[in-house]
């Protein structure tokens, strides 16, 4: 073990998933290298585990572009991420931590569904992207292995899709960005903290898939149907929805359905000669002024609730507590992204 007192620590990790059906990844592997301010390697370890879901068969093919560093039958062989939990958080929350990826987005996703396919308690991390520091740096788009190549830096000894020698492959670049901007790894990080990606922000983006999914669901039957015993027949014609993003799902449901009873018919995209509701004046003035389809009548919310003649509810924001389940176990807000550049 490495003792550095109160220092800063920065952890390199890069996860490997067996799958990624329907946007949920299942981990077999999380390797990561730990390191010093001055990228002495400190800790360095790759945890194989059992995925519990099937294997991509394309994974361990000759001519894969991803092809896993094991074989199935190491990996399942292996305790799951159940076993490596602990470990695993605490490598990511431990204080003084700086946590990099490569494209790290979908790192922190495969945290986000192991602890929600296991019933664990969600772990509240961030992880900064390297890669699109690099490529807001360099003006350019490249993978690992291309930016690896640009920079000269040799990976002999280390195989790709091993998680922890691309963890070590993401150190090696960051060395080298840092050098090439004249900075230390905290100073750099901080510089970029726009590129921080959070447990928080993947747990909500998944509830609101998943809320959104719910509606869709119970929307569908309502598209392009005219009600056979509408409560009053008060609207005449086709209605397209641009509702706020942030009003309420079940909230957009119910207008839709109110639509429906009193005897419109719901499109999903606009049409020539429909009807458009939009949230207020303000947005409805914009698309008058560039309307996208010829003949089409644009109203509000409130205009819309007073041809139905019923009261208008009051705009309800989006809440997605209930879906997709695991609650955070600490809140990460603005304060503590600033508590964990400037500590």
């Amino acid at each position: 073990m490495y003792n550095v007192g109160m220092g800063e620590t920065f952890l390199f990790f890069d996860i490997e998933s067996a799958n990624c059906y329907g946007g949920e990844g299942h981990i077999c592997s999380f390797g990561y290298v730990i390191c010093d301010s001055d990228f002495n390697v400190l800790e360095m370890d790759d945890i194989v585990m059992n995925p519990k879901s099937e294997f991509d068969p394309g994974l361990f093919g000759e001519k894969s572009r991803c092809r896993l560093a094991y074989t199935q039958e190491e990996f399942l062989s292996q305790p799951d991420f159940s076993f490596y939990y602990d470990r695993i958080r605490g490598l990511l929350t431990e204080p003084g931590r700086r946590n990099v990826g490569f494209a790290v987005e979908n790192d922190v996703g495969f945290i986000v569904c192991a602890c929600h396919h296991f019933g664990l308690p969600q772990i509240g991390f961030h992880a900064y992207d390297i890669h699109t520091i690099v490529d807001s740096v360099n003006g350019a788009h490249k993978g690992l292995s291309g930016w690896l190549d640009f920079y000269g830096v040799s990976t002999d000894g280390l195989v790709a899709h091993k998680s922890s020698d691309d963890a070590k492959m993401t150190m090696l670049l960051m060395e080298k960005v840092c050098a090439q901007l004249e900075l230390g790894p905290s100073e750099f990080l901080a510089k970029n903290f726009m590129s921080i990606r959070t447990s928080e922000q993947d747990i909500i983006r998944r509830k609101k898939k998943a809320y959104r999914d719910f509606i869709a669901e119970n929307l569908a039957p309502l598209y392009n149907a005219r009600n056979p015993s509408v409560i009053a027949r008060r609207l005449e014609g086709k209605y397209r929805l641009a509702l706020s993003q942030d009003r309420d799902y079940l909230q957009v449901y119910e207008i839709t359905k109110a639509v429906y009873d009193y005897g419109g018919i719901v499109i999903e995209k606009l049409e020539n000669g429909s009807t458009m509701v939009v949230e207020d004046e303000k947005r409805k003035r914009e698309c008058e002024e560039r309307p996208r389809k010829s003949g089409v009548r644009y109203i509000t919310v409130a205009e819309l609730f007073a041809l139905m003649r019923i009261p208008m509810p009051a705009f309800r924001e989006l809440d997605v507590s209930e879906f997709y389940g695991g609650f955070l176990d600490e809140t990460l807000d603005s304060s503590m992204i600033e508590k964990w550049l400037y500590d």
